[in-house]
């Protein structure tokens, strides 16, 4: 990310639980097979531009360098009646890996605001590949939880209208089971966006499974008392939004709900403060 972590007890490495795994550049080589034709990367970066990317000299030719990835991104819809795109579909898990590598080693501000641009802008151009990508939420959602660590407003921003594209994209069930371990993530800027986008991945789709339910509510109610006030917040709304489907979605909710809580043995003050945000409607 851009600024690095928050100050103080905060500046934990954003990576932790449902750290994303080391990502390999998997640019197309240049051999003659390659369809897109020799010396380009990801169907349709050329060779000097790709290099551009990769170097780690001045922030200035760098950021020149995604300026003009996303410009080239831009024009291919336009490219050979839309060819261009379709061609370039195949590789757009390999280049959701190299933009994710980009945010995770990149500084400067204005590079890594631009790939977060870049990135969605990719989640809505290729989302038919997106979606078909099976380790598509495992490497994108801790990779972009980890950029809620950056202590710049424009940079959290960007970045939740990256993860907002994801949930659209991918089911709720997929979104959720990677996002839960940074309910309890060092970084409570962190741990209070987790709680954020897990009740906006709820929204998406009520009709989900009990264990998913399930699996949110253990995860969630721990945060109830949380040491900062902004994620007990966050939770609370989260308890409220979880009793409410369960109850909802399962023949005697009530039955079923109190059944879950003996089941998750929650500590009993912990377990009071739940019945106690229930009752709060």
């Amino acid at each position: 990310g851009s600024g690095g972590a928050w100050p103080a007890d905060e500046d934990q490495p954003a990576g932790s639980p449902g750290q994303a795994p080391a990502i390999e550049q998997t640019a197309d080589s240049d051999d003659s097979d390659n369809e897109a034709g020799p010396s380009v990367s990801f169907g349709f970066i050329p060779a000097p531009l790709m290099a551009g990317l990769e170097q780690s000299g001045s922030w200035q030719s760098r950021a020149a360098a995604i300026g003009q990835l996303q410009e080239l991104l831009d024009g291919l819809g336009e490219k050979e009646g839309g060819d261009g795109r379709r061609a370039a579909a195949s590789h757009a898990p390999a280049l959701v890996s190299f933009l994710l590598r980009v945010l995770d080693e990149e500084q400067n501000f204005k590079i890594v605001l631009t790939t977060l641009q870049i990135l969605s802008d990719v989640l809505e151009a290729f989302g038919e590949a997106v979606r078909a990508w099976p380790e598509a939420a495992t490497v994108l959602v801790p990779a972009l939880m980890d950029q809620f660590a950056d202590n710049k407003i424009v940079i959290r921003r960007a970045n939740l209208s990256v993860v907002r594209k994801l949930i659209s994209l991918l089911t709720p069930a997929r979104v959720l089971r990677p996002l839960l371990p940074f309910v309890r993530h060092p970084n409570s800027h962190i741990r209070e966006q987790a709680i954020a986008v897990l009740l906006e991945t709820l929204g998406e789709d009520e009709a989900q499974p009990f264990e998913l339910h399930r699996s949110a509510l253990s995860a969630v109610a721990p945060a109830l008392e949380d040491p900062k006030p902004k994620v007990q917040r966050a939770a609370s709304s989260a308890v409220g939004v979880l009793g409410d489907r369960i109850k909802e979605s399962n023949e005697g909710g009530d039955e079923v709900f109190e059944s879950l809580l003996e089941e998750l043995a929650l500590l009993p003050a912990l377990e009071a403060r739940v019945h106690e945000r229930l009752r709060e409607g």
